[in-house]
């Protein structure tokens, strides 16, 4: 949420740590009005101009030469991404009219080159790719007052992102421009008023707007044999397949919320309404999307269509990659995609002659109320009692129900205080939240990667209906809705306690402990073999008689359990010092906080403890079957003498669990009955560092900053990556990195 403003989308939105004012993470314990969120929920509130003029000029800088080498004892796929970079921004916040009427606006630009080493598709010998990036990111905030009991807000964020990728035959100086570039551009708009009607009444209202574009253009034509490609054919690079791709994303929320104080209850009540559209659109076909189903009598692709995918592969790839051009539309081909106990069906791809649907969004649409009530009901208790209820619907691009339910979400928390100097708190909370089906996971694989994703619609005879249909090239899976689409359903159980102690020596801490449950069910899943994700679907997949299996599973589980404690203290001059411990379900990627020379010492977020939807992450992620079981994580900063200061971000963890993968004939996935096995990888550390100096000028600010970004020159292996002959666990290291920076504010 940004000020006021939940859920961009799926997309999100880049903003500059620049514009934050303040910044929370709550890990549990979500009330009614958060809405769908099961995990952590991260809650910004902006800059706001005032009386007086403030602003900032910064720059920052990381050297390439001054990049460690990646350790390459600890990667089998080192990446070297020696960040040569630069980024400078300026920020400014006043009033245009004294007491009435103030704005802030900020905008700050980041330039960056980045190298990946032995990138090595098939058949080729080990190279270079160079990607480009130049990110802008721009914010204005205007503020009226038009008396003391109203406040009227109007935001402007932009993000527009440019992205050139080369192919480098091991130099970076040499680019032959055989990749893919690509342009991202969002921008958000938000009006928001809140209002108070006496003393015990308030009212807020907001009305946000996002809109983003992706833009791939395809790689240079004829510029020799495509090798740029980490997982070749179906890779990461949609101009493999010649393609210009355009998505387009636009999101509209409003929110109106009354908040009601009446002695012992606080009550709060609203509506929510979120109305999203997903768009995409082609310039030709696509011949990766060669994944097709047959059963007789069927209507279907014209006759030609594998023998016209054929060519295309040869074509830009010299390899067919198993596909025949003498394969009959009317039988079953052996590498035809499978749908794992689903029964007979037929996929029937729409294209660009197809002008009914072709291009139209696909439309979700979420109407909620909700009401809530922190009731303190007797000395040192206080209940939370809440209550949503939302209509969700999804429609596909001809204007066709694809999904319609209507959700019922009850939360329940109950706190006690057994002191009267509220030093001690215990507390349990349970709730339901659902998770609607998005346009963004019915066709989102790829649509931030560059990877070739699309989706078509799906005719399936055994049900009589048409399903959306998601295929991520050759090498991905054609994800179909075997059976009514429905919200995922999560139960979330929390137990905790809280006390402020004052601890010999060390002074007062405030001392967390939570223990969590997590049930998640009514999953629909979709499943390809090229991942092993999961035992019950490598079964589905050992039955199929193809080496490509998509498995929907009605009905799909998961469940977890997490263990987090936490310890902070807060120094003077608003320094502070946290320590976390988690123990449980936990992904490879839930390490927070960053040391960062623009924000000073507000470096850190709260430690977010084992709440994940899934430990699975999307397909092009490629983590395998990963659990970490421990990590430990610190953050913090310190006033030193002589006007210095310094921050540190610190992580441990273990129990790293993936599963390797085999490579079978021309695809780069699991056959039927292949064999597979977790391995548990050592521990790893990552350890950032900042050290920076203050100093005061009149009315300007100075500081003077110095970063040493993963000073421990690992980073916990969370990719695979294909080299080579097969998939390879790769640890994908980020060298250590030296960043500068300068920055006045006043």
């Amino acid at each position: 949420m940004a000020t006021g403003l939940s859920s961009t989308g799926r997309f999100g939105m880049n903003l500059s740590a620049e514009i934050v004012e303040s910044q929370t993470l709550t890990t549990g314990g979500h009330k009614a009005e958060v809405g769908f969120a099961s995990g952590g929920v991260y809650s910004m509130v902006t800059k706001s101009g005032g009386n007086e003029y403030r602003g900032a000029l910064y720059l920052s800088r990381i050297f390439r030469g001054l990049n460690a080498k990646p350790d390459d004892g600890k990667a089998t796929t080192p990446e070297e991404r020696p960040t040569d970079a630069s980024e400078y921004g300026l920020s400014l916040g006043g009033p245009l009219v004294k007491d009435r009427l103030f704005f802030f606006g900020a905008f700050n630009r980041q330039l960056m080159s980045l190298d990946f080493e032995n990138v090595q598709p098939p058949g080729t010998a080990p190279h270079r790719r160079s990607q480009e990036e130049d990110r802008s990111y721009r914010f204005l905030k205007l503020t009226w007052l038009p008396g003391v009991d109203h406040r009227f807000e109007f935001s402007y964020f932009g993000d527009p992102v440019t992205q050139q990728n080369f192919d480098t035959a091991g130099d970076s100086s040499l680019k032959d421009g055989q990749q893919p570039n690509r342009t991202r551009g969002g921008d958000s708009y938000l009006l928001k008023h809140v209002g108070a009607f006496g003393p015990r009444l308030t009212w807020e209202n907001t009305l946000g707007l996002h809109r983003t574009a992706f833009h791939w253009f395809p790689a240079t034509p004829g510029a020799g044999p495509f090798r740029g490609q980490l997982d070749a054919p179906g890779g990461e690079t949609f101009g493999a397949y010649a393609e210009a791709r355009l998505d387009r994303i636009q999101n509209l929320t409003l929110r109106s919320e009354a908040a009601l104080f009446a002695g012992p209850h606080q009550i709060k009540a609203g509506f929510q309404g979120l109305a999203s559209e997903y768009a995409k659109v082609f310039q030709r076909p696509s011949f990766g999307l060669a994944y097709l189903d047959r059963a007789a009598g069927g209507a279907g692709p014209a006759a030609g269509d594998l023998a016209a995918i054929r060519a295309g592969l040869l074509a830009i790839h010299g390899s067919a990659f198993g596909y025949s051009a003498g394969d009959s539309l009317a039988t079953a081909s052996p590498v035809s995609g499978q749908l794992a106990g689903g029964g007979a069906s037929f996929l029937y791809q729409r294209t660009l002659a197809d002008t009914a649907s072709y291009g139209h969004p696909l439309k979700q649409r979420i109407w909620g109320l909700f009401a809530q009530d922190d009731w303190a009901f007797a000395a040192g208790w206080t209940a939370n009692l809440g209550l949503r209820v939302d209509r969700a619907s999804l429609e596909a691009e001809d204007g066709r129900s694809l999904y319609g339910q209507t959700l019922l979400s009850p939360r329940l928390g109950l706190a006690w205080e057994p002191g009267a100097d509220g030093r001690t708190r215990l507390f349990v909370y349970a709730g339901r939240i659902f998770s609607p089906p998005t346009p963004g996971s019915l066709a989102a694989a790829g649509a931030t990667t560059g990877g070739p994703a699309t989706e078509r619609q799906v005719w399936i005879p055994s049900l009589g209906d048409w399903r959306t249909w998601q295929a991520t090239g050759v090498q991905g899976a054609a994800n179909v809705a075997v059976g009514d689409l429905r919200a995922p359903r999560t139960d979330l159980w929390q137990l905790g306690a809280e006390r402020v102690q004052a601890l010999p020596w060390i002074g007062e801490w405030t001392l967390e402990a939570t223990f969590t449950l997590k049930a998640v069910r009514d999953l629909i899943d979709t499943y390809s073999s090229t991942y092993a994700y999961l035992p019950e679907l490598d079964a589905q997949a050992d039955r199929s008689a193809t080496r490509k299996a998509i498995a929907n599973l009605p009905g799909l589980k998961r469940d977890f359990r997490g263990f987090d404690l936490v310890a902070r203290h807060s120094f003077e001059g608003g320094h502070r010092l946290q320590l976390s411990y988690s123990q449980g379900d936990l992904t490879g990627n839930s390490e927070v906080g960053n040391v960062n020379t623009s924000t000073g010492k507000n470096t850190g977020f709260a430690s977010i403890p084992s709440l994940r939807q899934d430990y699975r992450l999307p397909p092009y992620d490629g983590t395998l079957n990963e659990e970490v079981k421990h990590a430990w994580k610190a953050f913090g900063s310190a006033a030193l003498p002589w006007n210095l200061e310094s921050a540190f971000t610190f992580l441990w963890r273990s129990g790293l669990r993936y599963s390797p993968l085999v490579k079978v004939s021309g695809d780069n996935v699991l056959a039927p009955g292949a064999i597979r096995g977790d391995r548990e990888l050592p521990h790893a550390v990552s350890l950032d560092l900042s050290l920076a100096w203050r100093t005061r000028v009149g009315r300007l600010d100075l500081r003077a900053a110095v970063d040493v970004l993963n000073a421990t020159n690992r980073q916990p292996m969370i990719w695979v990556n294909n080299v080579g002959s097969a998939f390879t666990p790769g640890n994908f290291q980020q060298p250590r990195v030296f960043q500068f920076s300068l920055r006045a504010g006043f």
